[in-house]
């Protein structure tokens, strides 16, 4: 079957604004009728297309509904703005009493008045303090870490100085005997009591017997050498004065003083080595002691 569309504005044409070439036996145009819409361009003005025309009070009804629509949206819309404004106005006003509470200088804290200012100024020269006195501990246990490494040093330095001592043969060393006085007895061979002697042989007096000798000799020890006693100084006048001596004299006569008393303990070793040596050795020579300090003590060895 084919179909052929009129053009609808042709008013000349069919009526029905269709007509259809049956091809095929058995079909009538009128059976068609039905499915074809009504021409209605001459009866309804301003109809272009020649169709049916929309109802115009469907589409205010529509308009409406979309009015409606956009009122309830801009109802809602503003509803939420002003539960929003109003939210954003609590908190402006809660955020401007917290401000103003900060800002208070003083505040009421059991009964008592109290100063938030002062308080901070407190707290910053606490730390500052604390801060000090950390610094002060922190030298403090540096000096006293050094001073403990200093006595260890000086203990280990002691402890070898003692086993120093201990391994200097007998032979070096100045053995005293024991003492008969109970006070100590300056000795002789002492320097200090040597200048005092000298210094006082030089000190005149008006009951000084004006024709004793000068004796400028060493005073010989009785005895035990370093238990011996001082001799007892001779009397000058003043009407023959001697002569002051000098600090050359001085120096001189501590010389002699000491290589008298060494002489006189070279002496004594060697007459107890002698002695140890006993009548079937016969006499032992002992070595004579050289005179060794105990700072030159591992340079000379221990003979």
């Amino acid at each position: 079957m084919d179909f052929k569309v009129s053009n609808p504005n042709n008013h000349n044409g069919p009526t029905n604004g269709l007509v259809g070439l049956i091809t095929n036996s058995g079909s009538s145009p009128s059976a068609l009728v039905g499915f074809v819409p009504q021409w209605m361009g001459g009866k309804i003005s301003n109809n272009n297309n020649g169709w049916l025309e929309e109802d115009p009070e469907e589409e205010l009804e529509e308009e409406q509904i979309e009015d409606e629509n956009m009122v309830n949206m801009r109802r809602m819309t503003l509803r939420g703005v002003k539960r929003l404004s109003k939210q954003m106005h609590d908190g402006y006003r809660t955020e401007k009493k917290m401000a103003k509470k900060l800002r208070q200088d003083e505040l009421r804290m059991n009964g008592q008045e109290f100063d938030i200012t002062t308080l901070d100024l407190a707290v910053g020269e606490n730390r500052s303090e604390n801060s000090k006195m950390m610094k002060l501990i922190t030298g403090l246990s540096r000096e006293f870490t050094e001073l403990k490494n200093q006595n260890h040093m000086a203990e280990e330095l002691s402890r070898w100085e003692a086993w120093v001592r201990g391994r200097i043969p007998n032979n070096l060393r100045f053995q005293e005997g024991p003492s008969i006085y109970t006070a100590p007895v300056p000795h002789a061979d002492d320097p200090y009591v040597m200048v005092r002697d000298a210094a006082m042989n030089t000190q005149g007096d008006e009951d000084f017997n004006t024709d004793a000798p000068r004796d400028i000799q060493p005073s010989k020890p009785r005895g035990c050498p370093r238990d011996s006693q001082i001799m007892p100084l001779k009397r000058r006048s003043q009407t023959n004065p001697q002569p002051t001596l000098t600090q050359e004299d001085v120096d001189q006569l501590v010389r002699d003083r000491i290589e008298a008393a060494i002489r006189d303990e070279r002496e004594r070793v060697r007459r107890e080595a002698t002695r140890a040596g006993g009548p079937a050795g016969g006499p032992v020579t002992a070595p004579m002691a050289r005179d060794c300090s105990f700072a030159g003590f591992m340079k000379c060895g221990p003979t």
